[in-house]
């Protein structure tokens, strides 16, 4: 099946610039990894359901001071409903079609087109929704991937995992699906620990060598509420195994491995994998990674608190 058919019923007419009929004239800045991103082309139904939904994170709301920095731009357009399919997705895993080429990244999927210009980093949303639960459901399935390339673009890398602080430093977990990213978040939540993320995180290169991890405002299966942004230096990379309890240096191929079957999104562009080829590697140079290996009930922090390797 081609880009766009299971959503579009022309999908040649795919949008090939950033144009059309904006929502409305609201403005909103959002600050966190990466950003600030600026929203342009809202509906005020949108503007306020995006400032009830990322609350601290606006820029005006107490302790966010208005974006100093040039802003990612993403405009919204609206989208004639019958341009879209809706596709039955019972009992499939949804996920949006992705395009990318030189210059941009397409992406099509239910209720959305997309459109990211590379040079400079900029983005279109067209959509018939003005608010409401799929309004909020699609917007963050395109910001995700807005934060994933800009992430590649400063040296960092967005990353599937989970990670808590501990010692002022945050500690990943990665691994695929059901390999208990969410379990290890449960488990440091009850030892008390601050839970960054079950699902998604981001890494940021601060340019003196320093690697920070920041909280992204995405929902994973603990849902975790925005908070303003902060961000704590990497501590360490853990590839999550079930059995054992144990804890072993990885060796640079394997976390190299390990960072690029993490990176959504980025990591199947060609275009642009190279780029993240080159931020992973810095990282598998600068920071351990280890295999974790842990009973379902055991308690794994001891292990990682003690260095043991």
């Amino acid at each position: 099946m081609s880009f766009g058919e299971a959503y579009l019923h022309h999908p040649d007419l795919f949008p090939a610039r950033l144009a059309g009929e904006p929502w409305g004239s609201a403005t909103l800045e959002l600050d966190f990894a990466g950003g600030p991103y600026r929203f342009q082309g809202l509906s005020r139904r949108q503007a306020e359901e995006l400032s009830d939904r990322f609350g601290p994170l606006c820029a005006g709301s107490a302790g966010v001071p208005p974006a100093s920095s040039p802003c990612v731009e993403t405009t919204l357009y609206r989208l004639a409903e019958n341009e879209l399919k809706r596709p039955d997705l019972t009992g499939t895993n949804y996920t949006f079609d992705r395009r990318p080429a030189e210059k941009n990244v397409g992406l099509a999927g239910w209720d959305f087109l997309a459109l990211i210009e590379m040079e400079p980093l900029r983005g279109g949303l067209w959509t018939p929704e003005d608010g409401g639960l799929a309004f909020d459901c699609l917007l963050e399935n395109y910001f995700r991937v807005l934060v994933a390339y800009r992430l590649l673009e400063l040296g960092g890398v967005l990353l599937h995992s989970s990670a808590a602080i501990s010692g002022g430093k945050a500690h990943l977990f990665l691994g695929a699906s059901g390999a208990g990213k969410t379990t290890a978040a449960r488990k440091s939540k009850s030892r008390g620990l601050e839970v960054l993320s079950d699902d998604i995180n981001a890494l940021c290169p601060l340019g003196d060598g320093t690697v920070v991890a920041e909280k992204l405002p995405f929902a994973g299966e603990m849902a975790q509420e925005p908070t303003p942004r902060q961000s704590w230096p990497l501590g360490s990379l853990h590839r999550l195994e079930k059995g054992g309890h144990s804890r072993e240096k990885l060796r640079s191929s394997q976390t190299l491995a390990l960072l690029l079957s993490c990176a959504p999104f980025v990591n199947a562009d060609p275009w642009r994998n190279p780029r993240l080829v080159e931020n992973l590697e810095s990282l598998v140079r600068a920071f351990p990674a280890f295999a974790l290996c842990t009973e379902r009930d055991a308690d794994f922090w001891p292990l990682i608190e003690a260095g043991a390797p």
